[in-house]
């Protein structure tokens, strides 16, 4: 069976995680937003997350371990470059 790799509290290195333990989601606060920030842009594809208007940031934790980030965003109510795609008239 496959074990899932987690993110380690001591130094961030990847270690096993049983994958039958339960899951947790919780809210990044006070001094976890910075390692959230460097692991977000250490792990994410497009290497950093410039946060704008409201921002909630979650981790899933497994056996006291991050194993997860999450973050959320508002919607941006216009891009020009969609819109273009959108309707190309328009503007």
């Amino acid at each position: 069976m496959k074990t899932k790799l987690r993110i380690s509290n001591e130094d961030d290195s990847h270690t096993q995680s049983n994958p039958k333990a339960k899951l947790i989601v919780e809210v990044v606060q006070g001094g976890q937003i910075q390692r959230f920030d460097r692991l977000l842009k250490k792990h994410h594809y497009l290497e950093e997350a410039r946060p704008a208007g409201d921002f909630l940031r979650q981790v899933a934790v497994r056996e006291g371990q991050w194993v997860g980030l999450l973050a959320w965003g508002a919607a941006c109510y216009s891009l020009k470059d969609r819109e273009q795609g959108i309707c190309p008239t328009s503007r």
